[in-house]
């Protein structure tokens, strides 16, 4: 019995959003279309030019390239805490996702000023191994696919946990006739295969949009040209052309994951719960160094970077006393973009609980501006919102960095998507039953079944808006600029005490926040 009903005020409500997150796509639709109204293909030659093809298939090989070193590095990560129970094993895994929430240019920073010209590593490897700096030169395309591949390894360890979780309990019944790498072919990888392709998916999009890595490490890719166009040769036709490759990717990468997501779910096994392995004596001891000694590259390496570049503590304190109006800037921008964000997910997961196809379609829609390069969508934002029509009550105003922060609400909206599906409808059609309004059932049994996922969204939308670089640096309004854009400004200018100062006091207030966020919300989640 469905008793559920939403009023017309809901789909114009969603409706809105929807404009306001696709808008500066069908801006840049619409430029790319025009040419077309009067028969004119010229405004297309520029995608022939052996520049810029040479350019499109370096990003895609790049883009490829870190899909199969994450699939390497996290497929052993994801194997173990899956399979085995061992000490400290929480501790393991918020270690494993700390990189995904470090931006990816303070990871290339940091690995610059470690293997760079003047890098502290390249300088040991060289003085005391006598081997030669060049080789181990962090800067180019071997630099940008390390930077990129473990910056997003931990997205794919999740995906592949999620996925080897599933296929546990049928790995266990095929032990009794399947050995070796029969078995892994036959049942692991079929099983998992949806979830690791829908993560692959995912990754090669963020790989292939990502500018600011290739940037700081001096490496010129696709997206780099599309910014260059727009905001060095102020050319938006030509920005606009050079975007139909990315929103043809986007498009595909996004129907892509919409349509194979899902399908992981199929093969589960309802109320199964399988016992984990301990792993004990030598060969935990085993696991615990090679874990030790992973983290302390991955994680250990670019924070001693940063540490040994920033050269004083006085330095450290005044690096971020003189930034103080940057750092309001972004912890109030981000902390508006997150609440704002995260409701409208939730506004937009509640309308189309009841309707899979909306739910569907809603999903692929607002993937687009995720799987956009930053600086294209911040293109868009720019030609949407700077018209007339809108008296400048948009651009130029910090409403128009918050509304760039929509590009994260599909992180939001899957976040809590797989928090409700946890919530029986039953509860809901009790409540309506019982005489209580649809506000009353919302608040009284859905919200406090489902608030840590909304709160974990709200965590991670806030992480992601803090950090953002690739939009903001072309829509920050003067005189607000953010900390982001402060610190990519001070790289180029050269500033590079200043530039690892801040970048540790922003890797500290992100990887702060975290336990923070689970230490207010997590124990009234309970």
């Amino acid at each position: 019995m469905k008793i559920i009903k939403s009023s017309g005020v809901s789909f114009v409500v969603v409706m809105a959003l929807l404009m306001i997150v696709t808008g500066p796509l069908l801006v840049i639709l619409f430029r790319l279309l025009r040419p077309l109204f009067g028969c004119d293909f010229s405004a297309y030659a520029m995608l022939t030019d052996r520049r810029i093809v040479m350019l499109f298939a370096g990003s895609l090989f790049l883009a490829l390239c870190v899909v199969v070193v994450t699939l390497l590095v996290a497929f052993p990560l994801a194997y173990l805490i899956s399979r085995y129970h061992f000490r400290a094993k929480g501790f393991v895994m918020l270690l494993i996702l700390i990189p995904f929430f470090i931006p990816p240019y303070l990871s290339a920073v940091s690995w610059l000023y470690a293997l760079g010209g003047e890098g502290w590593l390249g300088g040991f490897l060289q003085s005391y191994l006598h081997w030669h700096v060049s080789a181990f030169s962090i800067t180019g395309f071997w630099g940008t696919l390390f930077v990129l591949s473990f910056w997003l390894y931990p997205l794919m360890v999740l995906f592949m946990y999620h996925a080897l979780q599933i296929g546990k309990p049928y790995l266990d019944a095929a032990r009794l006739y399947r050995n070796g790498w029969p078995r892994v072919r036959l049942i692991t990888v079929l099983l998992a295969k949806y979830g690791i392709l829908t993560g692959a998916a995912l990754i090669f999009v963020l790989a292939f949009t990502n500018f600011s890595v290739p940037g700081a490490l001096q490496y010129n890719v696709f997206p780099t040209e599309i910014f260059a166009q727009f905001g060095a040769f102020y050319d938006e036709q030509q920005a606009a052309v050079l975007s139909l490759p990315n929103l043809v990717i986007a498009i595909l990468i996004s129907f892509w994951i919409i349509r194979y997501f899902g399908r992981q779910k199929r093969f589960a096994l309802t109320g199964n719960k399988s016992g984990l392995k301990s792993l004990t004596g030598a060969g935990a001891r085993g696991v615990a160094v090679l874990l030790f000694l992973f983290f302390f590259v991955v994680l250990g390496f670019p924070l001693i970077s940063l540490i040994h570049r920033t050269g004083s503590l006085p330095l450290f304190i005044r690096s971020f006393t003189s930034t103080f109006p940057q750092w309001v800037n972004s912890f109030l921008f981000a902390m508006a973009g997150a609440v704002i964000t995260t409701g409208a997910a939730l506004f937009m997961v509640l309308y189309s609980r009841h309707r899979p196809k909306t739910a569907k379609v809603l999903m692929a829609v607002t993937l687009l501006p995720l799987l956009l390069s930053g600086g294209l969508y911040g293109i868009g934002m720019i030609e949407l919102w700077n018209q007339p029509f809108f008296g400048g009550s948009v651009y130029g105003t910090p409403l128009m960095v918050i509304l760039s922060y929509f590009r994260f609400l599909p992180v939001a909206y899957l976040i809590i998507s797989v928090s409700l599906v946890r919530v029986p409808v039953q509860y809901e059609e009790a409540g309506l039953l019982s005489g209580r309004s649809q506000q009353a059932v919302f608040f009284r049994i859905i919200f406090p079944m489902i608030k840590k996922g909304v709160f974990g969204a709200l965590l991670l939308t806030f992480i992601f808006s803090f950090s953002e670089l690739d939009t903001a640096v072309l829509i920050y309004p003067p005189g607000m600029e953010t900390i982001p854009v402060r610190i990519f400004s001070l790289l180029h200018y050269g500033a590079h005490q200043s530039v690892a100062a801040l970048s540790l006091w922003q890797i500290i207030v992100i990887v702060v926040s975290v336990p923070f966020f689970l230490g207010i919300f997590g124990k009234k989640s309970e």
